[in-house]
């Protein structure tokens, strides 16, 4: 016989689920920035063409000469492992997505995939950045997948000993390009470290330079899909500018390091 004053027998309804969902999700939000609160995370972004990967391999060599660098953690990596790992089933979303936009196009044709079978980033790049509503359905198939990456590397990274007292405190770099795209990200960086360029021509010159077969539509359609860089720029702690050459940018490292440094008080290992 039912019992109707024993509410545990009853499974709970879809409001019941979501809210308990909800509230498991803040819990784990909260309690992962408590603990990274012990690691200093310091985001790295930058529009396309602004020179972050330069920036970021100089940032590097500083925190490896001052013995402070735990990890470096590279999104465009992780994405690009990602692909290959979920290359199958990425394929067949993407087939979905051609069928829902109504783009004629196989995505089994050269067109979108490499000599080996794997999806080409660049290939495919070329159509959805045509494509707004489809880039963007893209991204929301694979953005949680490449967070749930970086969190898990955090996690790896991760050590109890930092709790202690004069415990010292590694830095870990986030190298991100849509940090302030990417929802939940910032709560948990101490600073954040946009690299950008004041001349939007130059930025385009850099582009097709480093893609020679990329028409200069193409690539203004590239540089708008972004967030602009003086958005990036207001979001960010600290800004390193990328207008000259490499002797220039090495200077600008220099000063936001010694900044950076002086601001969180990192001292050499």
């Amino acid at each position: 016989r039912l019992d109707h004053h024993n509410p545990s027998i009853y499974p709970p309804t879809h409001s019941e689920i979501l809210l308990r969902n909800y509230f498991c999700f803040i819990l784990v939000c909260h309690f992962s920035q408590l603990i990274f609160q012990m690691t200093i995370l310091i985001g790295l972004t930058g529009s396309i063409a602004t020179g972050k990967t330069t920036v970021g391999e100089l940032l590097r060599q500083r925190l490896n000469k001052d013995h402070i660098l735990k990890c470096y953690i590279d999104c465009d990596k992780i994405a690009h492992e990602i692909l290959r790992k979920n290359n199958e089933k990425l394929i067949e979303a993407l087939e979905l997505m051609f069928k829902v936009e109504q783009i004629e196009l196989d995505v089994h044709s050269e067109d979108v995939l490499d000599s080996e079978g794997f999806i080409d980033r660049p290939k495919l790049g070329e159509i959805i950045f045509k494509y707004p509503s489809l880039r963007r359905k893209w991204n929301k198939e694979t953005h949680g997948k490449v967070f749930n990456e970086i969190v898990t590397q955090l996690w790896k990274h991760y050590s109890w000993k930092q709790w202690l007292p004069g415990a010292k405190q590694d830095v870990i770099i986030l190298d991100m390009p849509l940090l302030f795209e990417t929802p939940h990200v910032k709560r948990f960086l101490k600073r954040v470290i946009c690299v950008s360029i004041q001349d939007e021509q130059v930025q385009m010159e850099r582009l097709l330079k480093r893609n020679p077969k990329m028409t200069r539509e193409e690539a203004h359609q590239r540089m708008r899909a972004q967030m602009s860089s003086k958005e990036k720029e207001k979001l960010s702690d600290y800004v390193i500018y990328n207008d000259g050459d490499l002797e220039a940018l090495t200077r600008n490292v220099d000063t936001i390091y010694s900044q950076l440094k002086k601001d969180l008080h990192l001292n050499s290992g």
